[in-house]
């Protein structure tokens, strides 16, 4: 679950392909991501999931696969 919702929040703000989309991908290098494009992802993911994350250092989210594991962490 949180791979989808994460993953639809990067094509809306990335704008990027679906196939550019790993779990391998890091943000910058990868997905071109910048840490404003990492803010919004994040307000599009608690949106979606009705649910307020604290407040993590996003030069720890380096790829897709971080996202996730921060993701799954904080909605237990």
């Amino acid at each position: 679950m949180e791979y989808k919702i994460l993953k639809e929040a990067i094509l809306r703000v990335l704008q990027v392909y679906e196939t550019e989309i790993s779990m391998e991908s890091k943000f910058d290098l990868d997905l071109g991501a910048d840490s404003i494009d990492m803010m919004q992802m994040m307000q599009y993911i608690e949106k979606e999931t009705e649910k307020k994350f604290r407040a993590v250092d996003l030069d720890k989210i380096v790829t897709v696969a971080d996202a996730v594991r921060v993701m799954q962490e904080q909605m237990e």
